[in-house]
């Protein structure tokens, strides 16, 4: 089975307009407070990543960062590296699956 149910979801959250797209507005959202967690995808830079889980540790926002390459852009519909999700059930409703499935499957970073 695998992240497949991770990833559902994500998509599913993309469907509902529970996100914010893009390293800039991820970022002011984090430094607002209005985002509970930032997803980064695993072809994303090292200096994004570093940029983004930096922004994340400082303001205590949880991050997740994705094993697989592309995985945001395919279940999210476009190409993006980051996104921020705003919604607190639904980001709940994201680390629960996330942490589900990496007990069960190692690989990828969480700061959750």
């Amino acid at each position: 089975m695998g992240y497949d149910a991770f990833y559902n979801m994500i998509g599913i959250g993309a469907k509902a307009g529970k996100y914010v797209y893009g390293t800039y507005a991820v970022k002011t959202h984090i430094r607002n407070g209005k985002i509970d967690l930032a997803l980064i995808d695993g072809s994303a830079s090292g200096n994004l990543k570093k940029t983004i889980q930096d922004s994340c540790t400082y303001y205590e926002t949880a991050c997740i960062v994705l094993r697989e390459n592309d995985v945001l852009s395919k279940r999210v519909g476009r190409d993006i590296k980051v996104l921020g999700v705003r919604d607190k059930q639904f980001s709940a409703v994201l680390k629960n699956k996330y942490r589900e499935v990496s007990d069960r499957i190692s690989g990828g970073e969480a700061n959750i």
